[in-house]
């Protein structure tokens, strides 16, 4: 008959290592014979292991050494097969079961375990797609927040723009009137025609100059500046030869 503990391999680290937890926790319940406890509490786990087999050949170190054997066994069987389950099926499930068991070789175990890793892996493959989706999502949100702030600051720069040229345009215009008097429909001379082009065609490039960051927004809200001057310009032109003044 083996003594007890022989079955111990003190040169096995996770049988050793397994052995110091078990003894520790039967120690804290007071569960171990009084000697082997003592020897715990006095020399610690690593050197008790050691001296296991030396212990004497009574009833009491037998069943201990038969108990931590069994359960050493019961746990290497449940790492290399895994715990042992119980799950309710219905009959159909069962027979569904039985069914692709027998059409892929398999046992039933191998099979339902075959059927959770797909759905896992399904699970996974799901969550991934979703997880791309939302990055994807996100980036967007973010590039549109970032063209929503870049259009406000654009707008904002464009306001401020037109709200000086207009501010120079009106004191340039009560400035004249002060001076000269009111416009009113007065037809600009022949010898004025030119002038004038030059010095609209001057004072748009300005306020276009200053408007340039609109071009960053590919704005555009009915006719350009320019476009809508060169309407007086024509206007002025026609009333011009329209009294008879163009003609020479």
């Amino acid at each position: 008959m083996k003594r007890p503990f022989e079955w111990v391999d003190v040169m096995n680290p996770e049988q050793f290592n397994w052995i110091a937890n078990y003894l520790t926790r039967k120690t804290i319940v007071d569960l171990l014979p009084y000697k082997l406890g003592k020897n715990l509490q006095q020399f610690g786990p690593q050197a008790t292991i050691s001296i296991l087999s030396s212990f004497p050949e009574t009833t009491v170190y037998r069943e201990l050494s038969h108990r931590m054997q069994t359960a050493w066994n019961v746990r290497k069987h449940r790492k290399k097969h895994g715990n042992p389950v119980s799950i309710q099926m219905s009959k159909e499930t069962q027979r569904q079961l039985k069914a692709l068991a027998k059409k892929s070789g398999q046992s039933q175990v191998e099979t339902l375990s075959q059927v959770i890793s797909n759905a896992v892996h399904e699970q996974e493959k799901e969550t991934e797609k979703y997880k791309k989706e939302k990055e994807s999502f996100s980036f967007k949100l973010e590039e549109q927040k970032k063209k929503a702030h870049q259009n406000r600051y654009v707008l904002s720069e464009a306001v401020k723009a037109l709200q000086k040229a207009l501010s120079e345009e009106i004191d340039h215009r009560c400035r004249y009137e002060a001076l000269v008097g009111k416009l009113d429909n007065a037809v600009i001379e022949s010898d004025a025609i030119e002038a004038y082009c030059v010095s609209v065609t001057k004072r748009v490039a300005e306020v276009e100059l200053e408007l340039g960051i609109l071009k960053i927004m590919r704005a555009r809200v009915g006719p350009s500046l320019n476009e809508r001057m060169q309407e007086f310009i024509r206007f002025h032109e026609g009333r011009h030869f329209e009294d008879g003044s163009g003609h020479s």
